[in-house]
């Protein structure tokens, strides 16, 4: 991290995802190969050696909740031992699912305080009233699989010091100040899961999934067109597209017939026919997305914009498909280089070639933890007898955080 906030991307690691479905590990051996050979031409790059990680999560269908705590403080000064009594009795609360549910605690995110009947305060600390309210967005994760992710960065020798939910490390990463405040959606499109946070003041209030991505419309290729997964992979990036143009029926493509020799039966393929088996997918997991978020009652909170990340993002036509089936302005968020207002300095030294949709939700954990570095905290040790103590523990390290 540099003198002026910014940070300095000095290694970076890209392999094929591997061993995963709907975003959760099915395959431990293949998911640790994955993860050896990226850290390892990251190291190799950089220079340094890597112990410790901060990690996104989309496994374990991370759950948003509000929780809202009111504590008397006697006609007197909110002091630092209000706010942290509290949060201490927001993460107590009996309807925030703890270890006895099987969930994890991932997130315990202050959106506003309030103090008597002055709402929407950032800073309660030497303000005078009776009584001191706070509203906290509490994400939850199912234990067994963060644990289980866990175990496998664990096979590769790395600690865990931070864990971040995929859309708000999407948003971390190529939100600007004003969609933060103003409201917003971020969808973060990746192989098996597609991720929805909502950021509103400056903060993300909700966040949910939809167990579908790429990967699904890799797979409609495959089936639907009978050709190799790897040739419906490349055929999606290369040609595919969300939305129908007239000359689409004459732009066509060979790919082998599946299990045959490449040249030894190829067909022709048009657009036509890839945007045919596309577009239902995309339609199936826009209106999930738009279901979810009008189910929660964020769809109005999220305004009119929604930015999309993740390698989903890259298909061509999904900003406008995007934009017709949500509502909403729609554009692609790209890794934001240039210094932003709360915390967020320049990022120097990110390869063109990494600065596309695909590398917003790892920018976003680089700048989580320059956000929350700083403080003591050790490395991340999944613990089933963990609880109220455990939402606590993290509370109380945001508190020494921020106070």
């Amino acid at each position: 991290r540099g003198d002026d906030g910014g940070l300095d991307v000095v290694g970076a690691g890209v392999q094929a995802c591997a061993g995963l479905k709907s975003g959760a590990i099915v395959d431990l051996e293949a998911t640790e190969t994955a993860i050896v050979n990226a850290v390892h031409d990251a190291e190799t790059e950089a220079g340094v050696g890597v112990e410790q990680v901060v990690v996104n999560v989309s496994a374990g269908q991370p759950t948003s909740q509000i929780v809202a705590v009111e504590i008397p403080i006697a006609e007197r000064q909110v002091a630092e031992e209000d706010v942290r009594y509290a949060l201490e009795a927001g993460c107590d609360a009996d309807d925030v699912p703890g270890a006895a549910q099987g969930r994890e605690l991932i997130h315990t995110i202050p959106i506003a305080y309030a103090v008597d009947e002055v709402k929407g305060v950032r800073d309660p600390r030497g303000m005078f009233g009776d009584l001191l309210g706070v509203n906290m967005h509490v994400v939850t994760a199912q234990a067994n699989a963060v644990r289980t992710l866990a175990a496998a960065l664990e096979r590769c020798r790395l600690d865990v010091e931070m864990l971040c939910v995929s859309p708000i490390a999407a948003g971390l990463g190529a939100l600007v100040d004003d969609e933060m405040e103003l409201g917003s959606a971020v969808l973060d499109i990746g192989a098996g899961v597609t991720s929805i946070a909502v950021f509103f003041d400056g903060q993300a209030v909700w966040c949910d999934s939809v167990p579908l991505g790429g990967g699904h419309i890799t797979a409609d290729l495959a089936r639907g067109l009978c050709i190799p997964l790897a040739q419906a992979e490349r055929l999606k990036t290369l040609h595919g597209g969300a939305l129908a143009a007239a000359e689409d029926a004459a732009d066509a493509v060979a790919a082998p017939a599946l299990g045959e020799e490449d040249g030894d039966d190829d067909r022709s393929i048009s657009r036509a026919q890839m945007v045919d088996v596309i577009e239902p997918r995309l339609a199936e997991i826009f209106e999930a997305v738009s279901g979810k978020m009008a189910a929660a009652g964020f769809d109005e909170v999220s305004g009119r914009r929604v930015v999309l990340s993740g390698g989903g993002a890259q298909l061509s036509g999904v900003r406008e498909y995007a934009a017709r089936a949500l509502n909403k302005e729609a554009r692609i968020g790209r890794p934001l280089t240039k210094g932003q207002m709360g915390g967020r300095g320049p990022l120097r030294g990110l390869d063109a070639a990494l600065s596309g949709p695909e590398t917003t939700t790892a920018v976003g954990l680089l700048r989580y933890a320059a956000q929350h570095r700083g403080a003591e905290q050790g490395a991340y040790t999944p613990d089933p007898r963990r609880g109220r103590g455990g939402m606590a523990a993290k509370l109380g390290q945001w508190i020494k955080e921020n106070f």
